[in-house]
Order: C-alpha cells, then sequence, then structure tokens
C-alpha cells in the first residue's frame, strides 16, 4: 500500500483508532458516525432494508484490501422537500406544485479535531529518502505535536536468531 498511497518514495502512515477519533472530535456538538466499508462484486443485488448509509459505505470487491472506514457527517437540517408544497390533482392523478430544488451541495464541513489525541503515531514510508523522517519530525515540532513517528521495518533484515 506504500507504494499505491504514498507519492513515489515518500509517504507516512497515520495510526489510530476508533476510540481515538471519538475522542479527538468529541467537542463538536454535531453528530458523526464511523462504519466499515463493505466490499461488493459488481452487479450484486442485495435485499433487506438498506439505510441511507449503504451508498456511502460501499465500494467495488476490488478494493477489499484496503480494509477501510469512513467518517461520514451528514446534515439533515438541509434536506429538501419537493412536496412540501404539492397537492393532489386527483383529475390528472399526479402531484401540483412540485418545487425541484437547485442549490449545488456545500462542499466541505469543518471539525475541531485534536490531532494529538487522534495520532498514535506516524509511520514513514520505507522508500522515503534518508532526509524525509527528519523533515516530519520538524514538522510535528513547529505544530506543537507530541505523536512519535518512526521508520517502517517493511523493508529490515529479519532478525537473526
Amino acid at each position: 500500500m506504500w507504494k499505491i498511497y504514498g507519492s513515489p518514495g515518500a509517504g507516512v502512515a497515520v495510526v489510530t483508532n476508533g476510540g481515538r477519533l471519538e475522542a479527538a472530535l468529541s467537542s463538536n456538538p454535531e453528530s458523526l458516525y464511523l462504519g466499515a466499508i463493505r466490499y461488493v462484486a459488481p452487479g450484486t443485488i442485495e435485499f433487506g432494508n438498506p439505510n441511507s448509509f449503504d451508498t456511502i459505505l460501499v465500494k467495488r470487491a476490488s478494493y477489499a484490501y484496503e480494509k477501510e472506514v469512513r467518517l461520514v457527517y451528514w446534515d439533515t437540517n438541509n434536506m429538501h422537500d419537493s412536496l412540501e408544497s404539492a397537492s393532489w390533482n386527483e383529475t390528472t392523478m399526479r402531484f401540483d406544485g412540485i418545487v425541484e430544488k437547485d442549490d449545488p451541495p456545500v462542499a466541505g464541513r469543518s471539525f475541531d479535531c485534536d490531532v494529538d489525541v487522534l495520532i498514535k503515531r506516524v509511520v514513514v514510508s520505507p522508500f522515503a529518502p534518508p532526509w524525509y523522517l527528519p523533515m516530519i519530525e520538524r514538522l510535528r515540532e513547529q505544530l506543537n505535536l507530541h505523536f512519535p513517528i518512526t521508520a517502517s521495518r517493511l523493508l529490515a533484515a529479519p532478525p537473526i536468531a
């Protein structure tokens, strides 16, 4: 995954968990939802009672190696009811006065996050140049953060017994 998601030669992995994520975001009054991604084959038909998050928490089966989770915020205060001012017309057997809303969705949302609580540690890519880890350490210090930073041991020689 280093080669897939890290830039050529460099990249970092942020290590955290659900408890840290919850604690780091706890100062926000909004409800946030964490869900595991379900990986399904194209053309799969599923039966049951889907909920609103089904389309957000699904990816193609070919990405199952990612073992992804997603944090979701859903602002339902701005929902539009196109039938709110509509009335049923018995003659045409249709609704009259349907109002379509063409407002574009609002892009992005900021939340308070305690980064030192969120991050358990940062792991630097085994393909990173030698100057990369010290640069990440300096950046952490400049931002007054305190999580540990380590180099990946993925390409290290195995221990000799």
